[in-house]
Parts: C-alpha cells; structure tokens; sequence
C-alpha cells in the first residue's frame, strides 16, 4: 500500500496501528536492509580472500606430493598444511563431496612409496 502512494494515515487505519507503528516499521525495515547488506558485502569479502589462498593450497599439495621427507616430524607438518589446504578448497567449492582422512602415516605410507620415483 505504501509502495503504491496510499498515505501513511490511510494505511495505518486500514490495518488498525497508529501512523506511528508504520514509521517505526519502516525504520526497522530500513535497518534490516542495511544489516543485510553489511553482511553480504562481509561474506563477498571473505569469499574473495578465500580464492586468493587457492593458489597458495594448490602449491602445499604440490609441495606435499613432491616431498621426499619421511620422518614422523615431516609427515606431520605435511598433514597441517594440506588440512589447511583442504580447508581453503572446501570453502571456496573445490573439493569432493566425499570425505578423506589424512593421517601422518598414511602421509609416511606415501612418501615411502613415491618419495624415492
């Protein structure tokens, strides 16, 4: 109704609150739009410093893969790194679905494995 040019009074009587509660009403809504924008542009911000960290993840897999280290102290740096890592491309939308649980031996078993090709 006010959208449409009905006067504040018009539309207070027709729903029964005082012209009052009609400019308390739109204050509020104001409010929530502006939170809500706020909020928006702090996700958007957020969401963009996330993708400037997938270059930077991608490289700590690319390390990790080319790591020949096969010490426990080794593995378990590798393991922080590529969580976090893990952490970044969950965010930003890249990694599967489906979940995968690195563990400094499984870390160990792969350097063992490759570590030396």
């Amino acid at each position: 109704m006010l959208t449409s040019g009905t006067p504040v009074g018009e539309v207070a009587k027709a729903i029964g609150v005082s012209r009052q509660t009609i400019h308390e009403w739109s204050k509020s809504l104001d409010l929530a739009a502006k939170a809500k924008e706020m909020l928006d542009t702090a996700v958007e911000r957020g969401r963009e410093q996330l993708l400037k960290l997938v270059d930077s993840s991608t490289v700590v897999v690319r390390e990790c893969l080319d790591c020949s280290a096969a010490s426990k102290a080794d593995a378990s740096a590798m393991r922080v790194r590529l969580e976090a890592a893990k952490l970044v491309f969950d965010r930003v939308g890249l990694c599967a679905k489906q979940e995968v649980e690195v563990t400094n031996q499984s870390l160990v078993n792969l350097v063992e494995k490759f570590g030396g090709a």
